[in-house]
């Protein structure tokens, strides 16, 4: 289904000057030597990049770092991206890798007769089941080490997808990929990585790139993060999403971590929030 979107043309009830982005990707391009990275810490400013590390990930890494002229401050839990660069560096040279995907690709242009359905079946089985790379593997327990330090093995972690192109300006992809929540130990964040792998070549998230004319099969980046210990979670919209109007924010949440709310297995509670011009 396609939702046409509404753009608000009344009154905006904040000055101009507060409607500039405070968060903005950085305006040069990525080193050679960040492009072959396969760990980014959020504070990394290399992290802030959506081609390096996907739409969540790039996303995180802004709201992580010191940003001084941001008026509020964001409490972003502890956590780093496997970048773009290891999920090809983690599939490159596997021929039976690289036939599996021509063919969901050739399927789902219509270069040859085929179900889509059974063929990213096939692809997201494959994916999960290629060992992790054993430097990847090194790297990732390196900044497990630097950032939580031998508390590390106790702690638990949400492993989340990022795929390049998600939570842009057109579309969300809110719930095509899948989060790994509760992961504790360094063998379940890796089964976590593998899944949310191949989540990319999921039916729903093959087809919903289609529909919308994306790249099949984008690159996709990975979010290690810190789970939170929350008694109630949800999403907030800062301005209302139905018609752009910046004095009204959205608020929907449930009990729980949240999944339930942007799964939509269970209705949430919704809050219409008003902002003045002053942003009270």
């Amino acid at each position: 289904m396609l939702v046409a979107t509404h753009f608000y043309d009344g009154n905006c009830p904040l000055e101009s000057e507060e409607s500039v982005p405070y968060l903005s990707a950085p305006t040069r391009q990525p080193s050679s030597a960040e492009l072959e990275k396969l760990v980014l810490l959020f504070e990394e400013e290399a992290c802030r990049f959506d081609s390096l590390v996907g739409g969540k990930g790039s996303s995180l890494a802004l709201l992580s770092s010191d940003l001084k002229k941001v008026p509020v401050e964001c409490k972003v839990p502890a956590g780093f991206c496997v970048t773009v660069n290891a999920w090809k560096a983690q599939l490159k040279n596997n021929e039976e890798v690289g036939a599996v995907f021509k063919h969901l690709e050739d399927v789902a242009t219509g270069v040859v007769e085929g179900k889509l359905e059974e063929s990213c079946a096939q692809a997201e089985k494959l994916v999960s089941s290629v060992p992790v790379d054993a430097l990847l593997q090194d790297c990732i327990r390196e900044a497990l080490q630097d950032i939580f330090g031998d508390d590390a093995e106790q702690r638990r972690f949400a492993v989340r997808s990022s795929a390049v192109g998600e939570d842009g300006d057109v579309l969300s992809s809110a719930g095509q990929n899948i989060t790994v929540l509760g992961c504790q130990g360094f063998d379940s964040i890796k089964k976590g990585l593998q899944k949310c792998w191949a989540s990319l070549l999921s039916y729903q998230s093959v087809e919903y790139r289609r529909q919308h004319g994306e790249p099949l099969i984008p690159g996709m980046g990975v979010v290690i993060q810190e789970m939170v210990d929350a008694e109630a979670a949800g999403v907030l919209f800062t301005v209302n999403p139905n018609d752009g109007d910046p004095g009204k924010m959205i608020l929907t949440a449930n009990y729980g971590l949240g999944e339930s709310v942007v799964s939509a297995s269970a209705d949430p509670d919704t809050f219409y929030i008003k902002r003045t011009a002053a942003g009270e």
